[in-house]
């Protein structure tokens, strides 16, 4: 139920990206646990398709926020509400586009984030819909391009890109081996994290993603996975023996707790 609420929680916010993220990020762990081989599967299926009889035929008369949050399904909503939605995507992909002919020229040598005279003059109220050329967006000078891979390589070139590469690389390398080899006792957080660090990729590649803000989010998932496993471990956990008692010598057996009832 807590689950359930929480998922239910994200719809007041009326962004799609969170949604798709959460499903994303459930999605990935359910699989990564092997849970997608249970009895848990036809369970979930079933009730998706009980979730999402309720949401067809109801999805006109919900709150608007929750539309919203729908709106990148073909559902019935409110037509005011998918202008609004469609109308917050196509800006993006309008300065997207505008944006790409500005790759070549930053190839080897990034733009940065100065910002010049002339470039702060465009920055207004509202300039990101009322601007003609999308490439000089308030949004689009100041570097928030919504975009995870141009965030890098316009900013910092092509070298930009390959040390970045190299830190997701070297951090999934750490999160994988850890969640493969961790203590038993850490395996659901070290599957967290893999798996929400696997989503924050696909975000950042194919969502909305900004190395700005992105960059605090990986580098936490790493840290903090190196801090519960003390580093990054190198061979399969096992059952500690003391536990089991199996082929331990007599004095290094755990003593077994004897009550005494004299007192």
């Amino acid at each position: 139920m807590v689950l359930i609420l929480s998922f239910v929680g994200i719809f007041f916010g009326g962004f799609r990206g969170m949604v798709i993220i959460c499903a994303l990020a459930f999605s990935i762990q359910f699989f990564v646990e092997g849970l997608h081989r249970t009895k848990l599967l036809p369970l979930l299926i079933f009730t998706g398709i009980f979730a999402a009889t309720l949401c067809v035929p109801l999805s006109n008369h919900l709150p608007r926020s929750f539309q919203r949050a729908l709106s990148f399904l073909p559902l019935d909503i409110d037509p005011m509400v998918r202008v609004e939605a469609e109308g917050s995507m196509d800006w993006r992909i309008n300065m997207w586009k505008a944006l790409l002919p500005q790759v070549p020229q930053h190839l080897l040598l990034g733009k940065g984030y100065a910002i010049s005279q002339e470039d702060w003059e465009f920055m207004g109220t509202d300039s990101a819909f009322h601007t003609t050329d999308s490439a000089e967006q308030g949004l689009a000078l100041s570097g928030d391009y919504h975009n995870g891979p141009l965030s890098v390589i316009l900013p910092f070139g092509i070298w930009g890109v390959i040390a970045f590469l190299w830190f997701l690389t070297a951090g999934g390398w750490a999160l994988h081996r850890n969640f493969r080899c961790g203590d038993l006792a850490l395996k659901t957080l070290n599957t967290t994290l893999f798996a929400l660090f696997i989503t924050k990729v696909i975000n950042f590649t194919f969502i909305s993603g900004a190395l700005s803000n992105d960059v605090l989010g990986f580098g936490g998932y790493f840290g903090l996975s190196v801090a519960l496993n003390g580093g990054i471990c190198r061979r399969p956990a096992r059952e500690p023996a003391l536990q089991s008692g199996k082929n331990v010598p007599p004095a290094f057996q755990r003593p077994r707790f004897q009550p005494d009832f004299s007192k």
